[in-house]
């Protein structure tokens, strides 16, 4: 989906590759109600990303045009 990879890119600028790299192993599922929802196959990866949830959700606004939530 290109609206998480432009969400991971912009992550990748703003907290680095280590963030990223965590990131780009979670799956988008289809979008909901200006949600997007994220699949992840370790829970390590799904802490990490519940750790930058406002920033992840800033991203998908930007990205997206409008308001988005994770």
């Amino acid at each position: 989906m290109k609206l998480w990879r432009a969400v991971v890119q912009s992550m990748e600028t703003e907290r680095g590759l280590f963030t990223a790299r965590r990131l780009k192993e979670g799956h988008p599922l289809p979008l909901t109600n200006g949600t997007l929802r994220v699949a992840f196959e370790t829970l390590s990866d799904l802490d990490a990303a519940r750790k930058d949830l406002d920033a992840l959700a800033k991203a998908a606004t930007e990205a997206a045009g409008r308001p988005m939530q994770i």
